[in-house]
């Protein structure tokens, strides 16, 4: 798989758990290059220029960013050089240490200071995210829950049977990636991890059926052994897709239009269903929606809260100095 920088739809692409950040080490017989330094959004624009000079040189790229903040990477592994990680939490002692520090001028140490008292209100607000992430993929199951009763799972089952009959018998090896998360105005974030010849098949549900195909078609793989790939919201770990590598093929809630070869619908699976029990899914996904109301507006304080850190670092220093070291290090790692 390639990877470009600025492709919308970019192979390889994924994003970090929020339970997970920072990601985990790669194999240990992967290269491991670590950028450190005080200053995360500057070594993060390094690891995207790293990943912009590998795509010009036609390497393969693969990418992780963070899900707060959706355009930042976080990690990259670069064909023939090995992993880039702004994580210093899986060091084994073999890695090369790159130090991405610049000499902070003696005016600069209060804004230092301020920056970074807004990174630990940052760091606080992460671990509420998180919270608000877990309690909303809480409610959804409860949500599954309650569309269980309403739904043919039976059904359901025996359409996801007849699908992975076609599939190839493997290995059962299975992954979870993360691909979804929030923009912080109710829109949904993708990054696809497969290139532009997978086949997507959009699902369309109501009353939670398309999350509860999708545990009808995971079950069902696993039972035949078919090699897949669980896609998930980095947010709350909702399964969003499943992915059949070995055939080009991926399932996907809210598939964009431009990226869907057809949509399933799920309309005819559900059941003749009582008032009451309509009320109480609908009562669940108010609950639901309110959760994610509340979720966007954190997401949007926390990315305010990290563009103004981002400025007061930036203003220490002047682009000709920090596009001098860029280049530098481009040279290093490249030319050398």
């Amino acid at each position: 798989m390639s990877f470009s920088p600025s492709a919308a739809d970019a192979p390889a692409a994924r994003f970090a758990s929020i339970r997970s950040l920072p990601t985990a080490p790669p194999s240990e017989r992967t290269s491991q290059r670590l950028l450190w330094g005080r200053d995360p959004f500057w070594r993060s624009r390094l690891l995207a220029s790293i990943a912009g000079e590998a795509a010009n040189r036609r390497r393969t790229v693969s990418a992780i960013y963070d899900p707060l903040l959706p355009d930042r990477p976080v990690s990259l592994s670069v064909e023939g050089m090995g992993h880039f990680t702004l994580s210093a939490d899986s060091l084994n002692g073999a890695e090369e240490l790159i130090d991405c520090n610049l000499p902070t001028p003696p005016e600069g140490v209060p804004v230092l200071a301020k920056a970074d008292g807004i990174a630990a209100q940052r760091q606080a607000m992460t671990v509420e995210i998180g919270s608000i992430g877990r309690a909303i993929a809480d409610n959804k199951r409860l949500l599954s829950t309650v569309a269980r009763k309403i739904a043919d799972c039976d059904a359901l089952r025996s359409r996801a049977e007849r699908i992975v009959r076609r599939l190839p018998r493997g290995d059962g090896g299975e992954e979870t990636l993360p691909i979804a998360c929030r923009d912080g105005e109710g829109r949904s974030i993708l990054r696809l991890p497969f290139s532009a010849d997978t086949k997507v098949i959009g699902l369309q549900g109501i009353y939670s059926l398309d999350s509860l195909f999708l545990s009808a078609l995971t079950d069902k793989a696993r039972e035949r052994g078919c090699r897949l790939v669980l896609l998930t919201d980095a947010l709350t770990e909702e399964v969003v897709g499943v992915w059949f590598p070995p055939c080009n093929l991926c399932y996907l809630i809210d598939a964009p239009a431009e990226r869907q070869n057809r949509q399933l619908s799920l309309r005819r699976y559900l059941l003749p269903h009582t008032t009451e029990q309509r009320r109480a899914w609908r009562n669940l996904a108010v609950a639901v929606g309110a959760l994610e109301g509340h979720l966007d507006r954190r997401l949007a304080e926390y990315r305010t809260l990290a563009k103004e850190e981002e400025a007061l670092r930036s203003s220490l220093y002047s682009e000709s100095r920090l596009q001098s070291f860029r280049k530098r290090l481009l040279i290093d790692l490249f030319c050398s």
